[in-house]
């Protein structure tokens, strides 16, 4: 029977190494994974932040960006693609970020409460199933709606 155990960054790391994710740590504790260019995701970059947030750092939250930018004149589309894909997918959820300069990011990111602590096996499945369909997003939105 799996143990639980007080979510915290250690738990983090020993997650992504036995899922044998290469990983970095920025300046504030989060972990950096970049997964490199793929043609089906449209030869962009897929970066992954996990973070230990909220006032105790006792919320899961994980982000996937690409490398690439929406033009301003395909924000609408990309609002649009983002509410469909909230629609029809749970996790993780999609929005778009609208930069300073007018273009904008889509975001795409999953946060889970874990106060009362998390069983590893748990936090690892929650990992890997966000990247997962996070690379499932960027497929189909570069496929389907050349985003």
């Amino acid at each position: 029977m799996p143990t639980v155990e007080t979510f915290n960054r250690e738990l983090i790391k020993t997650c992504l190494k036995e899922l044998e994710l290469h990983y970095l740590q920025d300046s504030d504790g989060d972990f950096v994974v970049d997964f490199a260019k793929n043609p089906d995701r449209g030869d962009v970059e897929m970066r992954i932040i996990i973070m230990a947030s909220g006032k105790e750092h006792e919320i899961l939250q994980i982000a996937a960006t690409i490398d690439r930018r929406i033009p301003a004149a395909s924000l609408g589309q990309a609002i649009m693609v983002c509410n469909k894909w909230n629609e029809e997918t749970r996790i993780p959820k999609a929005y778009v970020h609208k930069r300073d300069d007018g273009t904008g990011t889509i975001v795409l990111e999953n946060q889970v409460d874990f106060e009362k602590g998390v069983h590893k096996e748990l936090l690892q499945h929650i990992i890997g199933c966000t990247i997962a369909t996070s690379a499932q997003f960027w497929k189909k939105a570069y496929q389907e709606h050349h985003l």
